[in-house]
């Protein structure tokens, strides 16, 4: 299971998803950018997770039920498969940005 690394923060939130809402996109191949974590929240229902291999083009599935979350990696190929009950939202996730330095007066 893929966990976020400690050093990074949310900076953005989709809205709730459900089967009749949910972007063509997510539902199809696709990957966040390179340094963005995505944490799927699934809210009610179940959704399933399938991570491609990019060297071998092979997959692998796992079921996010209500009340649980599963991690994506930066630039890592997925889509979801949502359950006709299904409602999801999406954090994502970057390195924490330094505090800018304070001016000397």
């Amino acid at each position: 299971m893929t966990q976020l690394p400690d050093n990074l923060q949310p900076y953005h939130a989709t809205p709730t998803f459900d089967a009749r809402s949910v972007p063509a996109a997510l539902t199809a191949r696709h990957s966040t950018k390179s340094g963005v974590w995505g944490c799927i929240q699934v809210t009610a229902g179940s959704l399933r997770l399938t991570r491609i291999d990019e060297p071998s083009g092979g997959t692998t599935s796992e079921i996010i039920q209500a009340g649980t979350e599963a991690i994506v990696a930066p630039k890592e190929p997925h889509f979801v498969t949502l359950a006709e009950d299904a409602e999801f939202r999406v954090t994502f996730f970057r390195k924490k940005r330094a505090a800018a330095p304070k001016p000397d007066h």
